[in-house]
């Protein structure tokens, strides 16, 4: 039986303020207080997460890497795209993003990547 070496981490939260081009929602509103004047910002340090847990997969090399709730904080179009471009390296070398571009996922040589939005990813919607 072969061992499937699991890594699992959670709630990164990167967060930006985004007012430009529109009113924010009273749940938005709450978002950014939380984060800015409760200080809540400070508890997420999500590009020092990101840079050490790509940092983490790369050395552990594991099976599958499962993410589980709150990449963003507030579900903006900015935090995913900056989520993005600091775990780009871990995303594209999953085999689950190489199946996605038609390579065959038995050849592939990154991890499996499972990610399942948390409230927080859809906190605006």
């Amino acid at each position: 039986m072969k061992l499937i070496r699991l890594l699992h981490f959670t709630d990164i939260h990167f967060h930006s303020v985004s007012l430009a081009g529109h009113l924010p929602t009273w749940k938005e509103l709450l978002g950014y207080a939380n984060l800015y004047i409760a200080g809540r910002r400070k508890a997420f340090a999500a590009l020092e997460a990101a840079k050490a847990l790509c940092e983490l997969v790369q050395s552990l090399n594991p099976d599958v890497v499962i993410f589980s709730s709150d990449l963003t904080s507030t579900g903006t179009c900015e935090e995913f795209a900056t989520a993005y471009e600091h775990l780009r390296p871990l995303i594209e070398s999953s085999n689950t993003f190489e199946a996605a571009q038609g390579k065959n996922r038995s050849t592939a040589s990154g991890p499996f990547l499972i990610m399942v939005a948390g409230n927080h990813d859809g906190y605006t919607q």
